[in-house]
């Protein structure tokens, strides 16, 4: 008899690639904001409401990051939560205070989110979704052999040219 969470790997890999996907998109949606803030006279609540919102994803990153099949990609989620945490933190204590240097350095951490959002995209998409692991138990040899794009040719064995 089958687990019920038989499919799950896949499905929990499609959607850690479209959460992945998603990070950048509302980063990039967050700079637009600000623009609009600046130039057009927005204000600044939708930049903290998105700003707030953009936990939702992360964390659910975080947790499908705790599923074996997702594991590799941890130490990027939890980069990028740590980005997110310094980014809501600088944005409090630059307003409460009124410190410039602060409130710069928010908009330069930023670019660092938009950049570890990127990149965490990049590396899901290049497991995919369903891609195999590799493998844990046989070590680098193992690894690095699951790297290689052909595998290596019987000893003894020669093209027939």
């Amino acid at each position: 008899m089958m687990s019920p969470g038989f499919n799950a790997r896949p499905r929990d890999a499609a959607l850690f690639l479209a959460l992945a996907r998603l990070i950048p998109a509302l980063i990039l949606l967050q700079l637009l904001l600000v623009g609009l803030a600046f130039f057009d006279g927005l204000g600044w609540g939708p930049h903290r409401a998105l700003g707030g919102a953009i936990a939702a994803p992360i964390l659910a990153l975080l947790m499908l990051s705790q599923r074996s099949s997702l594991h590799h990609h941890r130490r990027e989620v939890a980069q990028l939560l740590g980005l997110y945490g310094l980014q809501v933190a600088l944005a409090g204590i630059g307003e409460t205070i009124g410190a410039g240097p602060i409130q710069a350095l928010h908009a330069a951490n930023a670019g660092l989110l938009l950049l570890a959002g990127a990149s965490l995209a990049r590396t899901a998409h290049q497991y995919g979704p369903g891609e195999a692991e590799l493998p844990r138990s046989r070590g680098w040899s193992a690894a690095l052999s699951a790297l290689r794009p052909n595998p290596p040719l019987p000893s003894g064995w020669t093209p027939s040219g």
